[in-house]
């Protein structure tokens, strides 16, 4: 019964996305183009709502790798802070650690 519903959410998504196509309006569909009680169900069923805009494939997947740019730029960010020198164009954190630089 469970797929059933995220179904018709997933259809509710692509329909509209469809609809705002064929009226010539090239964007994702927005919480405001559903009445409440449909954005209340494709959120209980599909998660957040870019996520289930992704799961409609209307999105494209988020990158995973937002944790690993974020400790990055955390790292650089310290090290500016201190005033130690930054890679030297050596390449990334991750790089230098894995000893991948040239």
């Amino acid at each position: 019964m469970c797929d059933n519903k995220k179904q018709m959410c997933v259809d509710l998504l692509t329909g509209k996305y469809a609809e705002l196509l064929a009226g010539g309006e090239v964007r994702y569909p927005k919480r405001g183009d559903f009445t409440d009680g449909e954005v209340c169900a494709i959120k209980a069923h599909l998660g957040p709502w870019p996520r289930a805009l992704e799961i409609a494939d209307i999105k494209p997947l988020r990158d995973d790798d937002v944790k690993a740019k974020n400790r990055e730029k955390r790292i650089n960010a310290r090290r500016r802070a201190r005033g130690v020198q930054g890679l030297g164009g050596n390449g990334t954190v991750a790089q230098i650690n894995k000893g991948e630089t040239e």
